[in-house]
């Protein structure tokens, strides 16, 4: 779920996707879960008994996923 939101953010906000986020107050992907699992708290999301916060902790690296990783047109790999 994690890779899923990063991949929503880059294809809503493109380059402008981290500070979007960050903006939101979502720096981390522990920060998605938090948002994800308040939807869940308040009715707008449903989760398995199974699903923990705990699964987004660490999912990925922000640096990495939205800068290091972003998919820059024209980009010639170094």
């Amino acid at each position: 779920m994690s890779w899923a939101c990063r991949d929503l953010a880059l294809d809503r906000f493109g380059v402008m996707a981290r500070p979007v986020l960050e903006h939101w107050g979502v720096r981390t992907s522990s920060d998605i879960g938090d948002v994800v699992f308040t939807l869940v708290d308040l009715g707008f999301l449903l989760s398995q008994p199974s699903d923990t916060r705990d699964e987004f902790a660490g999912a990925f690296d922000f640096d990495e996923a939205f800068e290091r990783a972003y998919p820059w047109c024209g980009a010639i790999p170094a």
